[in-house]
């Protein structure tokens, strides 16, 4: 995936992302699927003004778990139902470093930390 970022205003700020992941079907059966997805990224965000902070750097990974439930069967065969979970830890480096780990919530959020959502297939 990519993230780019751009601000304009008081504050001009910039973010650029790259992440490269891996998806795994873990099990399935007729219309319904498990899967892993493990991930590895990497972010620059920066803003600049009257508080100029040195650009952060960020090294990222991520792992989810979650199942698709494609509603083929109701006869919608393009639309699927997907929820899961995931964990993400972040090495930051700005004047210093630090690590971070805690859930990750791409999407929807269940409790701030799952994902419940669809999808629909072209």
């Amino acid at each position: 995936g990519v993230d780019l970022a751009f601000s304009s205003g008081d504050l001009e700020a910039y973010r650029y992302a790259l992440e490269l992941g891996g998806l795994l079907a873990l099990a399935h059966y007729h219309y319904a699927v498990v899967f892993g997805r493990g991930g590895l990224g990497y972010r620059i965000e920066d803003t600049s003004g009257a508080h100029s902070t040195p650009a952060q750097h960020d090294l990222m990974f991520n792992g989810f778990v979650g199942a698709e439930l494609f509603l083929g069967a109701l006869g919608f065969p393009n639309i699927s139902l997907q929820g899961g979970y995931g964990i993400q830890g972040t090495w930051t480096i700005r004047g210093g470093s630090k690590f971070l780990i805690g859930a990750s919530s791409p999407g929807l959020d269940i409790l701030g930390a799952g994902l419940l959502g669809f999808h629909i297939y072209f």
